[in-house]
């Protein structure tokens, strides 16, 4: 199982990837609400894993852990759909970098964070999460 330690510094590299000032690690979509509510811009939201565990004792146990990443702008009031396709462009660019940064695709560097291994990712496009955020997610196994 990630340590939360672990996992922030993971967000803490996706947060000087991206070139934000901050990111959020929250445990569900309430608390994530609560903290963006006064917030605009761009926020990164790192969802603390869950862990699930297979096998009938401790030695046989396999674990697998789920996250999801967020990252998402403030839907801008009376926007029309070009601008709301501009937010998507624009999040969809980050979402990419971060994909691209667990996979570790760039073949001179070594794996960004040897203690995960990626086994499934799937991205998605999101609409008036949070309380009115707009963007994409990328939830991850490993």
């Amino acid at each position: 199982m990630i340590l939360l330690s672990q996992f922030e510094n993971i967000a803490e590299t996706f947060k000087n990837l991206l070139g934000l000032e901050e990111y959020f690690v929250t445990s569900t979509a309430e608390q994530t609400q609560n903290l963006l509510q006064d917030r605009s811009g761009t926020a990164l939201v790192c969802v603390i894993p869950s862990a699930l565990f297979e096998g009938s004792n401790a030695d046989t146990a396999k674990s697998m852990e789920e996250s999801i990443i967020y990252v998402v702008q403030k839907e801008r009031d009376g926007q029309g759909h070009s601008n709301q396709l501009q937010q998507y462009r624009e999040t969809q660019a980050d979402i990419i970098k971060i994909k691209d940064k667990l996979f570790g695709t760039d073949e001179e560097e070594c794996k960004s964070f040897p203690f995960i291994e990626i086994r499934s990712m799937m991205i998605d496009p999101e609409y008036n999460i949070f309380g009115g955020w707009i963007g994409y997610s990328i939830k991850f196994k490993f």
